[in-house]
């Protein structure tokens, strides 16, 4: 799913994965962005935005780290509930 990176200036990056805790990134995040931003994305089927702020994260993928990781810093318990209902379903 698409996921809008926002911090300064916006971008947008596929999902490989999304959980209740964070989303990777299918491509790294863009080196102007740093920090904590903001991030915001649908879930299929869910007509209402996931809008939040998250720490942009390296991970190890094949030897090598990328800066792949979102980690939701300030995730709502009922946008963490609708997250965690659409993992159960995939």
């Amino acid at each position: 799913m698409p996921v809008e990176l926002t911090g300064g200036a916006r971008w947008f990056r596929l999902s490989e994965e999304v959980g209740p805790d964070g989303v990777l990134l299918a491509q790294a995040a863009p080196d102007e962005l740093d920090g904590v931003i903001t991030v915001a994305f649908h879930i299929p089927g869910d007509g209402e935005v996931i809008r939040c702020h998250a720490r942009i994260d390296e991970v190890v993928l094949e030897d090598r780290a990328e800066r792949r990781e979102l980690t939701f810093v300030d995730l709502d318990e009922a946008q963490r509930v609708r997250i965690q209902a659409y993992v159960e379903t995939t």
